[in-house]
């Protein structure tokens, strides 16, 4: 390939003698158009189905960028040209800084199709998790847990905003996903991306993306089925595009995060395996793949949510997805788990309180006969006279050992739901009452230290 690529350099030209710049017609304007001087090529970076990228030299601009060439086979059918244009499309339309901008798009001087687009320095999410798995350290810092999420709630951001405007990537994938190295995510390769044509006029501001494929009727084609098998969607796999949407990217993007939990993708083997266990939802459990890196429970559960076999049963949208994810990096996933696990605790907390009160109901009860028949029995009557007593402090001695067990359990599981939430109404409530129950037996017992004691613990949780 030639070192020069593009139109003519502008610099060039108006640094020209005059005779050379004078005027922009005739002859000189047709220079304008495919020339080989404006871009220098510096060095291959990449290949793909039908293009290579090349990183280049604008040598008005004075900038390095990447240029995305179509290659000459795939340049002979007249749907990849129409392929390669409407990606150059779709991603300047999608003015987002989630995906790199297109500059320019314009034939090589050998008549190939080519797109300029920002040069994006890093690496990609493949690169990233390749690197955690081989335990670099430097790596394990830069991109924990909570960086890898963070990450993904951007790209769920991304998503939504394309979705929004009617275009299916259709192929997210680790090695689509580049991660800057200023912080920058993008979604890359829009190259399979789907164009909705029936456009919804009720909703208002939306911009959709317009495309020469989708204006040449070939948008939507029944028996190709496009992407990246270890991170499509079961409906992908039907060849049906009608039945592809927005919840298809979102069960990428739940693949994505698969990934980033257990650093394995949820799915392998062949293609025929792949299909099989999608369509049964048949993925090993997101806290089961890995042992040794099992994520939160709340993670999980975003997962297992984006990858459901079936559609409907997945987020509505990417954003959905994204304020899940963001609930878990603010905490408030986090709390909300703990008001749940301490309001169960609370429950079974509350009905020992009403064990508890039963128990010292019926152990005063107990102590009531008891004393009664105390007061039939003489000092001198025998033993077998005496049965009806004994019975009845067993029974006394009984129902003080259940209810000091049920005491104890009542105030663990009343105390284990303010340890999950300490501000936790439900149980605070319980011990509240509890501790009324405990200072009347105490006061009608006359025992000034337990009442003593019942009262201050009884201020901690009665408002």
């Amino acid at each position: 390939m030639d070192n020069d690529l593009g139109r003519q350099s502008i610099s060039a030209w108006a640094g020209a003698a005059p005779e050379s710049a004078a005027g922009t017609s005739g002859d000189d304007a047709a220079a304008f158009t495919p020339a080989a001087q404006r871009f220098r090529v510096e060095q291959l970076i990449g290949r793909g189905g039908m293009g290579e990228v090349h990183l280049v030299t604008d040598e008005d601009l004075r900038r390095q960028i990447a240029m995305k060439v179509m290659r000459e086979d795939a340049a002979q059918e007249r749907e990849h040209r129409l392929s390669f244009v409407a990606e150059a499309q779709a991603t300047s339309q999608l003015e987002h800084p989630g995906i790199p901008p297109v500059h320019d798009i314009g034939l090589t001087p050998d008549g190939r199709l080519y797109f300029t687009m920002k040069l994006v320095q890093g690496r990609t999410l493949a690169e990233v998790i390749h690197d955690l798995v081989l335990k670099r350290r430097d790596v394990q810092r830069e991109y924990n847990l909570h960086k890898l999420v963070s990450n993904l709630e951007t790209i769920c951001e991304t998503m939504y905003f394309a979705h929004e405007r009617g275009v299916i990537h259709r192929d997210l994938k680790p090695e689509n996903i580049m991660l800057g190295d200023y912080g920058e995510v993008h979604v890359m390769d829009w190259g399979l991306a789907r164009v909705e044509v029936e456009i919804d006029e009720d909703v208002e501001g939306a911009a959709y993306v317009e495309t020469a494929r989708a204006g040449s009727g070939t948008e939507t084609q029944h028996g190709q089925i496009k992407g990246t098998p270890p991170y499509m969607s079961p409906e992908q796999f039907r060849s049906d595009p009608s039945a592809v949407d927005e919840r298809s990217d979102i069960y990428a993007l739940g693949c994505l995060l698969y990934e980033m939990l257990t650093l394995h993708p949820a799915f392998g083997g062949n293609l025929s395996e792949i299909i099989s266990k999608k369509m049964a939802g048949e993925a090993v459990d997101v806290r089961e793949r890995n042992p040794r890196r099992k994520p939160p429970e709340p993670l999980a559960e975003v997962c297992r949510k984006a990858m459901a076999a079936a559609a409907s049963e997945r987020y509505g949208t990417a954003r959905e997805m994204g304020d899940a994810l963001r609930n878990w990096l603010d905490g408030r996933g986090a709390r909300a788990r703990r008001h749940l696990e301490a309001e169960a605790l609370a429950a079974q907390g509350t009905e020992a309180v009403a064990e508890d009160t039963r128990l010292s109901t019926g152990g005063t009860e107990a102590e009531r006969r008891a004393d009664k028949e105390a007061g039939k029995v003489k000092p001198w009557q025998s033993v077998a006279e005496k049965d009806a007593l004994l019975e009845a402090r067993e029974r006394v001695e009984g129902l003080e050992t259940d209810a000091a067990l049920s005491f104890s359990e009542t105030t663990h599981l009343l105390n284990a739901a303010l340890t999950q939430e300490a501000e936790n109404t439900t149980a605070r409530a319980a011990l509240g009452d509890l501790w009324k129950s405990r200072l009347q037996d105490a006061e009608d017992r006359g025992d000034k230290a337990d009442a003593t004691h019942a009262l201050a613990t009884l201020r901690r949780y009665d408002d």
